[in-house]
């Protein structure tokens, strides 16, 4: 405990019952990116928006294909392992998920002008990087004898009528196998075998599966003036894939509790998407061994689609029952936040550099729009998710600072290290407090013969979030657990590549 004391971490609050609705966690998920790109570029914590001349640096600021003299292509792979313990009612549990991606590819034309003064290049661009890998497992399990997830069904379901559950809900789905009934003479007052029973002991097990990334696709252009400032454009394509497997099962250890015996809750989301945007940017070299960098990243469109689907399974009194819901899709969009990126390079008699990066990013800003269409005043579904995003989000830093250092001309050895800032509103010290950063180490090396290149790289992340498989209402006696995950994510990462 005394390292995540020392190391400061991100806090995601995450209700696994809802994962077919969009809510403020939709918008931050996919407004929360960084650049996980070249090998040479990770080695270097990603702190490359002053320096250029790599692929990767575009998702910071374009302006840096302008540092291209010659043609370069080049393609990286990423081995990913994210580690995760968790912590739930005093019992502990390690999990691990593995994942192979193609994190960057990308082409670089250097076409020179023929002009000796003035604007010596104008250079193309066009590629892929990856911006956010959402692959993780969690399991996490304990004993309960505080609340059952059938409190919550109850909870959700009191005050609507019966006929208005509606049949994707986790309410419906309970009421239809008696977890829940109706009072007597009431179509929106429920009660289930926990109302008046506080003598029970459970156990629940709870296993997240996560997959997908996030990637941005450029089209860029740059111009070299002079060889003392650079400026480029992107247009920027987005691309997102998330599906996650969410399942619940809830068994009485002791038979206090009247009828009931055990349940299996299972939700899968499968959300695909498609957005743009666009980034502009400029180096500036001042001096021989100073280089200065600015970029300004607009807001971006995400369109997406969510299919979804869940089933219940229930044993009362030896009775065994199941009811699975009509699979659902929903069509919605989501603005994510732009930024504002300020870069510089220090170097050293073209043997190394030490880089660093500042981001800016207020994610107040990002937005859930109902549907395609745009917020309507009516909305008020859409309109509560916004302001739950400006209430619990704020504007934050990322900082990222790398070196490299040159061996014979040949070899290259790299290091880096940073934060990402926390979106969150408010400081950490329990399951509903959020304000905290990622952290990040890395290292790695290189080998620069003529024409060809090759660089690994390995980088650490360490994170810490909250889940909470249900929710109950404030009052009342029952209560419910949250689970503290600490997590470890590994990436090490190759990339070949050719000039010509």
């Amino acid at each position: 405990m005394k390292l995540f004391k020392l190391i400061i971490t991100l806090v995601v609050l995450h209700f696994a019952i809802s994962v077919k609705a969009q809510n403020e966690q939709d918008v931050l998920r996919y407004s929360f990116t960084n650049a996980i790109g070249s090998a040479r570029s990770m080695a270097c914590g990603n702190a490359f928006g002053a320096l250029g001349a790599d692929y990767s640096s575009l998702v910071t600021n374009p302006a840096g294909l302008a540092r291209y003299r010659s043609s370069e292509m080049g393609i990286t792979a990423n081995f990913f392992n994210v580690k995760t313990n968790s912590f739930y009612i005093n019992n502990t549990q390690t999990d691990n998920k593995f994942n192979l991606n193609i994190n960057n590819a990308g082409l670089a034309v250097a076409v020179p002008t023929g002009n000796s003064t003035g604007w010596r290049y104008v250079n193309l661009g066009f590629g892929t990087n990856r911006i956010a890998n959402f692959n993780k497992s969690i399991y996490f399990e304990g004993i309960n004898n505080k609340s059952s997830i059938v409190q919550h069904f109850e909870q959700s379901a009191n005050g609507t009528d019966t006929s208005n559950l509606g049949s994707t809900s986790g309410s419906f789905l309970a009421w239809y196998q008696y977890l829940i009934n109706n009072e007597s003479g009431s179509a929106n007052q429920y009660y289930s075998d926990f109302t008046n029973d506080s003598s029970y002991s459970l156990r629940q097990r709870i296993s997240i599966e996560q997959g997908g990334g996030m990637s941005d696709i450029s089209l860029a252009i740059s111009g070299n003036y002079d060889d003392k400032v650079y400026i480029g454009g992107s247009l920027n394509f987005y691309k997102v894939k998330f599906t996650e497997a969410n399942t619940f099962i809830e068994e009485v250890l002791s038979h206090s509790v009247a009828g009931y015996q055990k349940l299996s809750y299972l939700n899968n989301l499968n959300t695909s998407g498609s957005g743009v945007g666009a980034k502009i940017g400029v180096i500036a070299l001042p001096t021989k061994y100073l280089r200065l960098g600015l970029a300004f990243h607009t807001p971006s469109r995400i369109y997406l689609t969510d299919n979804y689907n869940s089933t219940l399974s229930s044993t009362i009194n030896n009775i065994s029952n199941s009811k699975s819901s009509p699979d659902g899709t929903y069509d919605y969009s989501i603005t994510i936040p732009g930024k504002i990126a300020a870069s510089a390079a220090f170097l050293y008699d073209k043997r190394g550099f030490i880089s660093v990066d500042f981001e800016h990013v207020d994610y107040r800003d990002g937005k859930l729009n109902s549907g395609t269409d745009n917020i309507s005043a009516l909305d008020t579904f859409t309109l509560g998710v916004n302001n739950k995003v400006r209430s619990l989000y704020r504007a934050a830093n990322n900082i990222r600072i790398g070196a490299e250092y040159t061996f014979d001309e040949v070899y290259c050895a790299r290091a880096g290290v940073g934060f990402t800032g926390s979106p969150y509103n408010t400081e950490v010290s329990g399951p509903s407090k959020f304000k905290t950063s990622i952290p990040f180490i890395s290292c790695g090396f290189g080998i620069r013969n003529g024409n060809y290149f090759l660089d690994a790289a390995l980088v650490k992340n360490f994170a810490t979030n909250y889940y909470a498989p249900y929710t109950l209402n404030p009052s009342g006696q029952a209560k419910y657990y949250t689970s503290e995950t600490q997590s470890v994510a590994t990436n090490f990462t190759v990339t070949i590549g050719l000039k010509f």
